[in-house]
């Protein structure tokens, strides 16, 4: 299960970790885990297709999520329009790359696994790496 002040699982966390690529790459890699997850949740709550959630979905499900409420008000921040938009802008952009994993596997982005997300970053970070 996992925590809800967690982004990813300590599995997760610690398959990125080992993983042979940059930095950046594996904040990338995080926000793509993060997202599909999220995603998923909410295509299965509203019973629409993942690639069909979007910012008004986004937006809805973090009001509704008690979890990011519980944290973001032990911080002494609220969930406003200024917050749901950027939190929105974040899992979206990780669309573009699951689009791609999800093609480089022949599958539905919602049957990526971790795995598979993880081994698409660290190839990308390899080559760009050689080629640089």
């Amino acid at each position: 299960m996992l925590n809800p002040d967690e982004l990813l699982s300590p599995e997760e966390s610690s398959q990125v970790d080992g993983a042979l690529m940059t930095s950046k790459d594996r904040f990338s890699t995080r926000v793509a885990i993060y997202a599909l997850r999220i995603m998923k949740q909410i295509s299965a709550e509203q019973v629409i297709k993942l690639e069909a959630v979007g910012p008004l979905q986004l937006g809805e499900f973090l009001e509704n999520d008690q979890a990011a409420q519980d944290a973001m008000a032990a911080q002494s921040m609220e969930i406003d329009g200024t917050f749901k938009q950027f939190w929105s802008q974040i899992i979206l952009s990780a669309r573009k790359p699951l689009g791609a994993i999800a093609q480089a596997n022949q599958t539905d982005m919602a049957n990526i696994s971790t795995s598979q997300i993880i081994s698409w970053f660290e190839a990308q970070s390899k080559a760009a790496l050689e080629d640089a």
